[in-house]
């Protein structure tokens, strides 16, 4: 399940909140108990890719040499014989 992130305006604090998305949105402050004072914001993905990855030492490269050398190989065994 997605965790989102709501701010109250007005106690001004933040909120985690874990829901399917299908779920409604929270409407009462679980701090300040204020009715329709919270408002959803943008976070940050957890997602990251580090290091040399698969990118760049794996799948680009040997897509890139197979290519170059079937293409290349094929063209002049094609035209000598």
């Amino acid at each position: 399940m997605p965790i989102y992130t709501y701010k109250c305006a007005a106690c001004n604090t933040h909120h985690d909140v874990r829901a399917k998305i299908s779920d409604p949105a929270p409407t009462r402050c679980p701090h300040c108990r204020a009715e329709g004072q919270l408002h959803k914001q943008l976070a940050r993905s957890s997602f990251q890719l580090k290091g040399d990855g698969w990118y760049k030492s794996g799948y680009a490269g040997a897509s890139n040499q197979s290519g170059a050398g079937a293409s290349g190989g094929g063209g002049g065994g094609g035209g000598e014989g």
